[in-house]
This record gives C-alpha cells, structure tokens and sequence, in this order.
C-alpha cells in the first residue's frame, strides 16, 4: 500500500458517490414526471366520469318512460333503449370514448383503422368476439396491440 493507491481511492471514491448522486437526481426527476403523469391521467379520468354521470343524468331526466323502439315513448316492443346506451354489464361508449389512454391509442392511423374494422365489423364488437383469430390478428400487431 503506497500514498498514491490510497489518494487515488479517495479520488475514486469520491467521483463514485458524485456519479450516485446524479444517477439518484435523475431517477428522483423521471418518477416525479411519472407521478405528475399519472397525476393528469387521474384528473382527466375523474372529469370524464363526471362528464358521462352529467350526461347521463341530463338524458334520463329529460327523456322519462324511453325504452323500446326511439320515438316510441315509454311502449314496449323493441328493446334497445336510446342509441349509446348499452346493456347492463357492459360499458357504455360514451364512457369508453372518453377514456384518455383510448383517445391517445387513436391518435395511432394503425390503431383507429383497427379499431373502425372492428366496429365496421358484422355484428360490431360483438361479432369480432366470435372471430378470434381477427383479434388475435389485430393484437399481434406491436403498434396496436
């Protein structure tokens, strides 16, 4: 052990922790991006949902008695209710299309023209869920699946 090893593992070692620090900084930054991304997708969800509960509250007080065949009143016949509306269970499209990661996936040529096949579709999405292999098509593809 001479003086030389041990000034140039002080060096070392202080150059090390320097490299740590930054290398903590940086990923302190990144997942404060992260956070404040996530943050905004949270936000945007929550108003989404405040707009479809409005929206939804607005269509049912000002179309009391509407079931069956539109244009109907509150007769039965066909069931089916007022276009958008979907069944119980399922999602309504209006809740769907306000989604801010689906709107952003949109955005994509790839993905919109996925997504207009699959609702151009015999039977909509309903009728893709019976052709497996279409979907499976659709998923392999990196940029929309």
């Amino acid at each position: 052990f001479d003086e030389g090893t041990v000034e140039d593992l002080k060096f070392l070692s202080e150059k090390h922790k320097e490299m740590e620090l930054a290398e903590a900084d940086k990923r302190n930054k990144e997942e404060e991006k992260l956070r404040m991304r996530a943050e905004e997708i949270k936000k945007a969800k929550e108003e989404a949902k405040r707009e479809a509960e409005a929206s939804a509250r607005s269509s049912a007080s000002s179309m009391p008695g509407m079931g069956g065949m539109p244009g109907m009143g509150g007769m039965g016949g066909i069931p089916g209710g007022m276009p958008g509306q979907s069944m119980p269970g399922m999602p309504n499209m209006a809740d769907i299309m306000s989604d801010p990661e689906l709107m952003a996936a949109l955005q994509n040529p790839k993905v919109m023209a996925a997504f207009q096949e699959l609702m151009a579709g015999p039977g909509g999405p309903m009728g893709a869920m019976n052709n497996p292999e279409k979907i499976q098509e659709m998923m392999a593809d990196p940029e929309v699946g």
